[in-house]
């Protein structure tokens, strides 16, 4: 074979082989350009999705129950004066005090006193409000100290006690209600609310002694007293024989014959 058919031989061998070259190359990008087109997604790698497993599903665990609070159960008594004589005071008491049994009596603490007991519920709200016990006494007629209405802190299990100083002016009956009831003041700045719990009528009978006032009829009794221990039966008895002997002695009746 001559030189020249060598060379045309091999140079037909160099096309071909970059021919095959070129073409695998531009497949290649066309590939490539194809799967951009279609806009692949790259799987997330170290994510992977767990199906859930039915057995080992549990059931949330419920908020436990808080049981109501147990409402307290106390007794409010209130004590006043049925009679006063004019120009003297007297006292009118309410008293809230504990009462879990219901055994409880209303009991008065000064004489001639009346006294007046209901059971009642006082709502156990202690944790979340500020509880106030507030009172007030209205009787027309007569000086009331202190005339307004009257609070204070209630407390678990605690006794509170409302004490007014009452004093009528004239010999009349009197009619009025003492009023009790229950603030909660909210802890979390809410607005408060006023309950009323009871309220009791009371009537009060001014009275005098023969047109005097208490403290004249005191003087006058006062008086009688000091005189009845100084002068005795003896003494009054001893002055009746002298004044008798006296009276009807010999010479006396010598001169009236």
């Amino acid at each position: 074979m001559s030189p020249n058919k060598k060379t045309m031989v091999l140079l037909r061998g160099y096309l071909a082989l970059a021919w095959k070259t070129i073409r695998g190359s531009l497949l290649v990008f066309s590939l490539a350009l194809l799967l951009t087109a279609c806009g692949t997604v790259e799987p997330n790698i170290g994510e992977e999705e767990v199906e859930p497993d039915p057995a080992g599903e549990t059931e949330p665990t419920p908020a436990p129950t808080v049981p109501p609070a147990i409402p307290e159960q106390r007794l409010l008594s209130l004590e006043w004066p049925s009679v006063i004589r004019q120009g003297d005071s007297d006292l009118v008491i309410l008293t809230l005090q504990m009462d879990e049994e219901g055994r409880i009596t209303p009991t008065a603490k000064y004489s001639g006193h009346e006294t007046y007991g209901e059971k009642v519920e006082i709502p156990n709200l202690y944790e979340t409000h500020n509880v106030m016990a507030e009172a007030r006494l209205d009787l027309a007629g007569v000086v009331v100290r202190p005339g307004e209405i009257t609070s204070m802190t209630l407390l678990p299990g605690k006794t509170v006690t409302f004490t007014w100083s009452v004093q009528p002016d004239q010999p009349n009956t009197y009619r009025g209600a003492v009023w009790f009831y229950l603030r909660f003041i909210p802890k979390d700045g809410s607005p408060d609310y006023q309950h009323l719990v009871s309220t009791q009528p009371i009537e009060i009978q001014c009275v005098n002694f023969l047109g005097l006032s208490g403290t004249m009829a005191r003087l006058i009794g006062g008086v009688g007293a000091l005189f009845g221990s100084v002068i005795s039966i003896d003494t009054i008895a001893g002055w009746g024989w002298k004044l008798y002997k006296k009276k009807f002695s010999p010479s006396q009746l010598l001169e009236k014959g």
